[in-house]
């Protein structure tokens, strides 16, 4: 069963191979501003959108190019200037529950989906947004929507939940959301 990732703003996700760091688990994605820790010795991969580097993800099962289960953790700029966490977690329809899993990025208001495929497939989203919109010079910055939309993602199965929400719910307690790139 391929599962594939939800992702707003119609982000294309293509999934190159990082060898993995079995030093150091914490890998920096400078240009969103945000840190994640993954399992030490995992094997971790670029998430890119196009040619340009957008997060990472860990397979459970598979690899980088045919993942069946995998945990995601990515950002992209707020295109749509959605103005809420909730407005950015796509969680539509009768098998997704918002509010769904109980997690959050650390000191970040966000909004959460646990969602129910009719293929089989479940699909966890965990989302928040953080930094105003650049603006010209003297607005305030008062009424503008976020810059940075952050999400993590669980692709897993039935049978496999459990265990994967474990393996989601540590990677997603290790993300620092720190400033952008000027």
């Amino acid at each position: 069963m391929k599962l594939q990732a939800s992702l707003s703003a119609s982000v294309l996700l293509l999934f190159t191979p990082v060898s993995a760091c079995a030093q150091a688990a914490e890998w920096v994605q400078s240009e969103y501003g945000f840190n994640v820790s993954f399992p030490t010795h995992a094997t971790v991969c670029d998430a890119v959108s196009g040619d340009h580097k957008v997060g990472w993800f860990l397979p459970l099962e598979g690899d980088c190019n045919g993942a069946t289960r995998r945990v995601i953790v990515l950002a992209s700029y707020n295109a749509a200037f959605q103005t809420s966490p909730d407005a950015i977690t796509d969680c539509k329809g009768a098998r997704a529950k918002r509010g769904g899993v109980d997690l959050a990025f650390l000191g970040h208001r966000s909004a959460t989906c646990l969602e129910h495929r009719p293929d089989g497939a479940i699909l966890a989203t965990v989302a928040t947004q953080a930094w105003p919109q650049p603006a010209p010079s003297g607005d305030t910055g008062e009424d503008r929507a976020p810059w940075i939309n952050y999400y993590a993602y669980l692709e897993s199965t039935p049978s496999r939940l459990d265990e994967d929400m474990r393996t989601f719910r540590r990677v997603v307690e290790t993300v620092k959301i720190t400033s952008p790139a000027p």
